[in-house]
């Protein structure tokens, strides 16, 4: 039976051949050989674990010593290696689990504690079905940014997305995949599994956030849109099987249609809880004569989309004039308040050291996104200008006539760009997260600007020394250590943003460098920019519990997750919401984690948000007092 996901028009090249051998050929984290000697000490060492208490990697190093010690066994070996011995140890129900162990035992510990784990696909620069001749020439994007690079082969033909590079470490792994998504997802999940960052039994479940960049997303075909999307969500959905009949994908389903699918995947083992796409400030939604198209957020919300990325770069017009941005910040304002207002969580990303900028620009740059109620995002990506091949900055670079300021190491490495980033760090609102610094470009394909992969750690470092503390998110979430309820609080950050007023509500430690978990709740002032179906609605547009991933349903272990946080922080938004007289509220759900709305009373409704009836608060008010009265009434009656 044909196969869908393989579809000649999308897929170009790459066949049910390339699949099979994602499988097949492994990778260096799956290829382990298993040693019975191994196996014989890891029972002992799994055993011992109980009576030791892990709260650090400095934690882990000396259990291990230790029992190397005791048990006379080479265990300063790979990561890979012990946990797929303990992992098979556990599956056969040989050891316990020791799930504090695992946390530090896990290679890349990073990937999965803030609570869920990340799968990044990338589109097509190229392959996007018979009708998109013109798309394929722009690589996906419809303007040429002069900083954006659009790599192609000899031959003219684009060989990547726009914006992104072949040899960028993600892109790397969509390139060998030919930008396939069902390969690239295949390939992620198989080694995402192998180094213990979803479980390998398909009876459990595993929290996925799906992340698609490439270009910007919505002006491709929309039905290479639809195509891209749905394979993604047959891939989580049939991961499993996949990988157990590894050479023989034709013993796989075929793909269904994306509603299907996405239904599938409600109750999957990979369930996506949250899918990313980038775009364009200006590509959000367009309005003419005072009218809004409102089909890009209804297209995303097709597809599920809960998160969207937009590049602001800068707020300076000149300066977005000079790269050639094609939109003002006026475009970036409109973006942000379309999707804020229909309840997306609205990530941006700014660029510094661009072209005709400057460190006190860029400052002032970083004050206004950070004063402004226009700008305010959930999320930032902080991208120092990187010069790269096939852009037209680099042309100014090797001419002289573009110096990023980045070079200037005369008190220090790149030391102006760090007192800039320091700034930005340091004026940046607790309710926004840094989800990264620096761009993961390697040096081979920087030609001028920063080359520093890990200067957010420096950044950070430099912070420490200075006694300077962020309020960011990233910085401030639990990790890997473990709930202290004497120390919790449950906190609420007001704000005004984009024509309406949010709540951050998020439950911390007394002094707040704590945080397990929060809720964004929003009241839009006015109906004028959100879909019909959501007037007069309350929006929770996140919710969110940090620490590390856990299976869903999984309540073993000391983690943070599954300890009824969600749930309370849910409760308090429904009830703000109530007192400010909203009679209904709605979800931006993710369709992995509508399993958890519906126990609390959501029902899944038009545009795929989930919805649920308020009960009006003086009427409940109302009622309550007419049931004390009878009561009483009834108490007086008898001692009378």
């Amino acid at each position: 039976m044909f196969n869908e996901s393989l579809s000649v028009d999308f897929s170009g090249q790459f066949n049910q051949t390339d699949i099979d051998q994602i499988f097949l050929k492994g990778t260096h984290h799956t290829n382990v050989e298993i040693l019975p000697a191994l196996l014989d000490v890891m029972i002992q060492v799994a055993t011992d674990s109980f009576d030791f208490k892990f709260e650090s990697y400095r934690d882990y190093d000396k259990f291990m010593l230790k029992m190397r010690r005791k048990y006379q066994y080479n265990l300063v070996i790979s990561k890979t290696k012990l946990f797929t011995h303990y992992r098979k140890l556990y599956s056969d129900n040989k050891i316990k689990r020791n799930y504090q162990l695992e946390k530090f035992m896990r290679i890349k510990g990073a990937r999965s504690r803030s609570g869920v784990v990340s799968v990044t696909i990338f589109t097509s620069g190229s392959v996007m079905g018979g009708d998109a001749v013109d798309k394929v020439k722009t690589g996906g994007c419809p303007m040429n940014c002069h900083y954006c690079p659009f790599e192609k082969d000899e031959n003219g033909i684009p060989t990547q997305p726009r914006s992104y590079l072949s040899t960028e470490p993600g892109n790397k792994r969509a390139t060998e995949n030919l930008h396939h998504p069902l390969g690239q997802a295949y390939s992620r999940l198989f080694q995402l599994e192998s180094i213990g960052h979803i479980s390998n039994n398909d009876q459990e479940s595993n929290k996925i956030e799906l992340i698609i960049s490439g270009g910007t997303f919505n002006f491709y075909p929309k039905d290479y849109i639809i195509w891209f999307s749905t394979c993604a969500y047959y891939a989580c959905n049939t991961y499993h099987t996949a990988r157990e009949n590894m050479g023989n994908f034709d013993k796989v389903r075929p793909m269904l249609s994306l509603d299907e699918e996405k239904i599938i995947n409600e109750t999957a083992t990979n369930r996506i809880i949250g899918l990313t796409v980038e775009t364009r400030p200006d590509y959000v939604a367009k309005s003419e004569r005072g009218v809004i198209d409102f089909s890009q957020i209804e297209l995303f919300r097709k597809i599920g989309v809960t998160r969207v990325q937009i590049g602001v770069q800068t707020t300076e017009d000149h300066i977005l004039k000079k790269i050639n941005r094609g939109c003002r910040n006026k475009d970036n304002i409109w973006g942000i308040k379309l999707l804020k207002s229909n309840g997306f969580k609205t990530d941006i990303h700014i660029m510094l050291d661009l072209p005709g900028s400057s460190p006190t620009i860029d400052k002032n740059v970083i004050d206004k996104i950070t004063s402004d109620p226009n700008l305010q995002a959930d999320q930032w990506k902080i991208y120092p200008t990187e010069t790269t091949p096939f852009t037209k900055i680099k042309e100014w670079y090797d001419e002289g006539t573009y110096k990023p300021y980045a070079e200037d190491h005369t008190e220090g490495l790149s030391y102006l760009l760090m007192d800039v980033i320091v700034h930005a760090l340091t004026k940046i609102p607790e309710y926004i997260r840094v989800n990264r610094i620096v761009r993961d470009i390697p040096h081979i394909s920087i030609e001028g600007g920063l080359k520093c992969s890990n200067f957010r750690q420096l950044t950070k470092q430099k912070m420490d020394k200075m006694g300077i503390l962020t309020n960011d998110i990233r910085e401030r979430e639990v990790k890997y250590k473990n709930i202290d309820w004497d120390d919790m609080i449950l906190d609420i950050v007001t704000y005004p943003s984009s024509g309406g007023i949010e709540y951050f509500i998020q439950l911390c430690s007394k002094n707040k460098r704590v945080l397990y978990g929060f809720i964004r709740l929003r009241h839009n002032k006015t109906n004028k920019y959100s879909l019909q179906s959501l007037e007069e609605t309350a929006l929770i547009r996140e919710l969110h519990i940090y620490g590390q991933h856990a299976n869903i349903g999984d309540k073993n272990g000391k983690t943070v997750q599954h300890k009824g946080l969600g749930s309370r922080l849910l409760k308090k938004a429904e009830h703000i919401s109530r007192k400010n007289g909203y009679k209904k509220i709605a979800v931006i759900s993710g369709v992995g984690v509508r399993g958890f709305y519906i126990k609390k009373g959501y029902t899944l409704g038009e545009h795929d948000y989930m919805y649920k009836l308020l009960p009006d608060y003086k009427y409940l008010y109302a009622i309550s007092m007419i049931c004390i009265a009878i009561l009483l009434g009834i108490l007086n009656g008898f001692v009378n």
